[in-house]
């Protein structure tokens, strides 16, 4: 198994989402800056990232929306 681009449930993934929220990047531009697929990054925004399970879809979905607000 590759070992994860980023720790998922530390603070750098999310800052880093944050920041780029915050000029108003579009979900392809964040997902080209955290090294990800456009569409994986959409699927975990939204909580269906095959990946994961349930419990970490839901909670790290939230993180994600929460820093996008």
């Amino acid at each position: 198994m590759n070992k994860p681009k980023w720790n998922y449930d530390g603070d750098e993934f999310y800052k880093v989402i944050e920041g780029l929220g915050k000029v108003h990047a579009a979900d392809c531009d964040i997902a080209t800056v955290l090294d990800l697929d456009a569409d994986t990054f959409g699927a975990m925004k939204n909580g269906n990232y095959i990946g994961w399970t349930k419990e970490e879809n839901e909670r790290r979905s939230a993180r994600i929306l929460g820093v996008l607000l």
